[in-house]
């Protein structure tokens, strides 16, 4: 299943999967101003890490780190913990909570 969004710290990022961009722009993935793209044809095992490694993206600029940390830096930092997490855990993607229905207002009798 190819997740369509992620939760970071409350705000919400979008995740969408583009045809041929490993082709046009020599990249499996990118993050920018709240939307992770994904190269829509990667296999299983890349399309998680890119997400992973996008995701850490998300992360750190929701923290403000890309202002303490170089690009270079931080492209080193998330590819290992992306790596990390792959080599280490099983991972799912969860499902989204349904919507919460109101109650029915007892007291109106």
């Amino acid at each position: 299943m190819k997740p369509k969004k992620l939760a970071v710290f409350g705000q919400t990022v979008k995740i969408r999967y583009v045809k041929d961009l490993v082709e046009k722009q020599e990249i499996s993935g990118d993050y920018l101003d709240g939307i992770i793209r994904i190269d829509a044809d990667l296999d299983s095992k890349l399309m998680y890490l890119t997400l992973l490694h996008e995701a850490i993206h998300a992360l750190f600029d929701r923290l403000g780190v890309g202002q303490v940390v170089n690009g270079g830096v931080e492209e080193i930092i998330c590819d290992n913990i992306a790596m990390l997490i792959y080599e280490n855990f099983e991972l799912e993607i969860k499902k989204p909570r349904p919507k919460a229905r109101p109650k029915p207002n007892s007291d109106s009798n």
